[in-house]
């Protein structure tokens, strides 16, 4: 941990694409939300599935919006379900819509009220049909209209019951 901390963020982002892709999963856990945050977006790129499930919820809190687009759908998938809880709204509104499409059932489902309303209509409608029932709760109206056909079939009937005026009216 003392090297760690000696280890300056420059130094880090120094580092190139392919020693990024070498870091071992022990080491890209001890990266600081300082260090994970100099990274650039082709380091970030360079790290795989197994490093990026190394990676806690405040590192990856620490990500910009270009350096989470830059993660591969794999690597994203392979996010904690706490880690993806932490993303802000601001984070998840910024995913591409393959992006959204790539993560985990269990990932969709740990997904906050509020991160769920920031999705954008695109990245709705990128959601698989059997991950839209589950956020019905927490669609605004405009969210509501962007469903296809296909992903309201899959609501049940408790789910539409439970849908408000203004989502219905929407």
């Amino acid at each position: 941990a003392a090297l760690r901390a000696r280890i300056a963020s420059s130094q880090i982002a120094s580092l190139t694409d392919d020693q990024v892709a070498s870091l071992g999963t022990a080491q890209v856990a001890a990266l600081t939300t300082g260090q994970v945050a100099s990274l650039s977006t082709s380091q970030i790129a360079a790290m795989t599935a197994t490093q990026t499930a190394a990676l806690g919820s405040a590192q990856v809190r620490a990500l910009g919006s270009d350096q989470l687009r830059s993660l591969g759908n794999a690597a994203l998938a392979a996010l904690s379900t706490d880690a993806v809880a932490a993303l802000a709204t601001d984070q998840i509104n910024k995913l591409g819509t393959e992006q959204i499409r790539s993560l985990t059932n269990s990932q969709v489902d740990a997904l906050t009220s509020a991160q769920v309303r920031s999705l954008t209509s695109d990245q709705v409608k990128a959601l698989e049909s059997y991950d839209v029932g589950a956020l019905s709760d927490d669609f605004a109206g405009s969210q509501i209209q962007s469903l296809s056909a296909n992903q309201l079939s899959n609501f049940g009937t408790a789910q539409l019951q439970a849908l408000s005026t203004a989502q219905v009216r929407a």
